[in-house]
């Protein structure tokens, strides 16, 4: 029996990687990955809770003195549920389904002396921060930040029950009503 010569070996591989490449999805883009937004709150529970945001690529700060470091992303379509159960990202936030969902997990949870009260979880350690680009109450565009606590990362499988708050950011602020 003939052997296949490692040249010819060598060459099936690198086109069968060159294929597989060529088959791949373009890599989701990362919402925060030009630089440092600034955003303001507009809805009741981040200006309650969190004041002005500033969003980078690994992490969120927040006025009130709170700072969230995070890690792995993935990105999921607003059509997929954020909990066992408890429906679509979609559907909580009023958004488009083929809006995209960004999950990022929470590497490290800062509450400073100053923060009012805890973290975005309570007494709970926050653990995922889902982003997604949306509308705010008015109507301008906005940033939509779902916090979690658990384990388990957001998504189909989960305990919708994870979800501690939904905190709604804007490039300029808005009166209130």
């Amino acid at each position: 029996m003939a052997s296949i010569p490692q040249s010819l070996i060598r060459t099936a591989a690198a086109l069968s990687a060159l294929a597989a490449l060529a088959a791949c999805k373009p890599a989701e883009r990362s919402l925060a990955s030009v630089g440092v937004r600034t955003l303001q709150p507009v809805s009741t529970t981040a200006k309650a809770v969190t004041g002005e945001l500033a969003l980078s690529k690994r992490a969120l700060s927040f006025a009130d003195d709170l700072t969230y470091q995070t890690g792995a992303v993935h990105v999921v379509p607003a059509s997929e549920d954020y909990g066992k159960g408890g429906g679509t990202w979609a559907a909580l936030l009023k958004t488009p389904p083929s809006a995209k969902v960004e999950i990022r997990a929470v590497t490290s949870e800062t509450v400073g002396a100053q923060a009012e009260g805890e973290g975005l979880c309570g007494k709970n350690k926050t653990t995922h921060l889902a982003l997604v680009e949306g509308r705010s109450p008015r109507g301008a565009p906005a940033l939509h930040v779902i916090a979690f606590k658990g384990w388990g990362s957001p998504g189909p499988y989960d305990d919708p029950d994870s979800l501690c708050g939904v905190f709604t950011y804007a490039a300029q602020a808005e009166p209130d009503d």
